[in-house]
């Protein structure tokens, strides 16, 4: 399967596989940048100018990307974050209504597959 999903912990990092034998950091920050490529493509290609769309897996130099790949990847990645990020927010929300420290300590906050699966849609 060529989309095939592993999360590896690397450096407090998550990092996604979109094709086999690659991994892509999926930080919020890698995220807006490849969302940034995507409009800086598009905003080119309105005004007649070209813009090489390129990207890196991680520990690789940039490749020229297709803007259906680099699309592709981006969906794939909000899929990938989005139960983790409501995992997170039901994490937060049970923390903030605790009142003793024996109720804090009763919240589930471990982010392992189990949970973070509850969240996907």
């Amino acid at each position: 399967e060529r989309y095939k999903t592993e999360s590896v912990a690397y450096n407090g990092l998550v990092k996604y596989s979109y094709e086999e034998g690659k991994f892509y950091t999926v930080t919020l920050e890698k995220q807006n940048m490849l969302f940034n490529n995507i409009v800086a493509f598009q905003t080119a290609e309105q005004a007649g100018l070209v813009y090489p769309l390129e990207w890196n897996s991680v520990g690789e130099i940039s490749e020229p990307w297709e803007m259906n790949q680099m699309m592709q990847l981006y969906i794939e990645i909000k899929d990938y974050t989005a139960p983790i990020v409501s995992l997170q927010q039901h994490i937060e929300k049970a923390i903030n209504q605790c009142k003793t420290k024996e109720e804090l300590q009763q919240v589930d906050m471990i982010f392992n597959k189990e949970n973070i699966a509850k969240f996907k849609k």
